[in-house]
């Protein structure tokens, strides 16, 4: 469903039918913000601007972990780049944002995510 978006629920309880229309709203984002934050434990942050444009389009740099998000209990490290998010390719931190956004509002529970350092690259499956 799309924010704003009507939707019509029949609800049944003791034989009795109740019909109701609610309406959709956009996720707010506290929720990006937590799952970041906690759930994750990290910072994220766009590349440099005043790198070529290859460059800038490899992620978004992992600028901070916390000991007890899943990022770190993971062995992620700072200045690892996240790549790509649910099979998509990440470029900015709005995007990252924008995907997990899209993946909290289907309510999913963990997202699979590529991390790159250096030359090397990994992917697995994150709670999100």
């Amino acid at each position: 469903f799309q924010p704003e978006q009507p939707v019509r629920l029949t609800l049944i309880r003791r034989d009795r039918r109740l019909e109701q229309i609610l309406t959709t709203s956009q996720l707010p984002s506290q929720v990006v913000d937590h799952t970041l934050e906690t759930v994750m434990g990290i910072e994220i942050a766009d590349l440099a601007g005043n790198q070529p444009r290859h460059y800038r389009s490899q992620g978004v740099q992992v600028t901070r972990l916390t000991s007890n998000g899943e990022f770190a209990r993971r062995g992620i490290r700072i200045n690892d780049l996240i790549v790509s998010f649910n099979g998509q390719f990440v470029h900015s931190t709005e995007e990252l944002r924008a995907a997990i956004q899209r993946a909290k509002s289907g309510h999913r529970s963990s997202a699979v995510i590529t991390i790159r350092r250096g030359a090397a690259i990994g992917t697995d499956s994150f709670p999100i």
